[in-house]
């Protein structure tokens, strides 16, 4: 599959030239006044990715294809987030970009085990260990760790009425990058996806006329870490 092919699939307008302006946005003091006094149901909705910073050292860190990086910046991302009826019940995050959508589902303090990679003869990639916590009313935090490379990953995501800032560390590396969300209605997003959809004239990656064997490859590093790629989502 063509770079040019996966570049018109591409519908994200997330800008990083404007991450000084959002990180103002979502932590200014009327802003932040108003979020430390969000409860656990104030987080749920609907996310959109509008602009990131130092992405592109970050990702080289994990081993992500200098040539792949535009392609993830240019990527459409939402979060979307369901939080418990109870607390230490259930909570759902979803996330969607142009090359599919997953769901993790994850209960506060207690550790997972996710696996990634793609599954050969029973055996997979790797392990990533991921413990979420809620430190702040307004805020969640994952701790992640991939034993078998010694890496260690530490996020937060700090929630405000106009939306999150996510802050990612890869600990064993000293890099770091931010990610800023601006909470969005679901009923204007479904619509947004029925439009590109609609004026996307090449479908999705599955259609026969794009299927190689070397595609599943690009793609796991195009989701920037997803079940079947050899890169942790951390």
């Amino acid at each position: 599959m063509s770079q040019k092919v996966i570049s018109s699939k591409l519908t994200g307008t997330a800008a990083e030239e404007d991450a000084e302006m959002w990180e103002e946005k979502l932590t200014n003091s009327g802003n932040t006044t108003v979020a430390r006094t969000m409860t656990t149901s104030d987080m749920a909705g609907v996310y959109k990715l509008v602009s990131f910073s130092n992405l592109g050292p970050y990702l080289e860190t994990l081993g992500i294809p200098s040539f792949v990086i535009p392609l993830i910046k240019g990527m459409s991302q939402v979060v979307t987030f369901e939080t418990p009826d109870e607390p230490g019940g259930e909570w759902v995050m979803g996330t969607e970009t142009d090359f599919g959508s997953k769901v993790e589902r994850f209960e506060l303090g207690v550790e997972a085990a996710v696996p990634y990679g793609k599954m050969l003869k029973n055996f997979i990639s790797g392990v990533i260990y991921l413990t979420f916590t809620n430190p702040e009313p307004n805020m969640l935090r994952f701790v992640s760790e991939e034993r078998r490379k010694g890496w260690k990953f530490e996020s937060n995501l700090t929630f405000s009425p106009m939306g999150f800032m996510e802050e990612r560390h890869f600990i064993t590396k000293g890099v770091k990058m931010k990610k800023f969300f601006k909470r969005t209605n679901r009923e204007e997003w479904e619509e947004e996806k029925r439009r590109k959809a609609a004026e996307n004239p090449f479908g999705d990656f599955d259609d026969d006329a794009f299927s190689h064997d070397d595609d599943d490859d690009f793609k796991g590093f195009m989701e920037e870490g997803d079940d079947d790629s050899d890169v942790p989502r951390v």
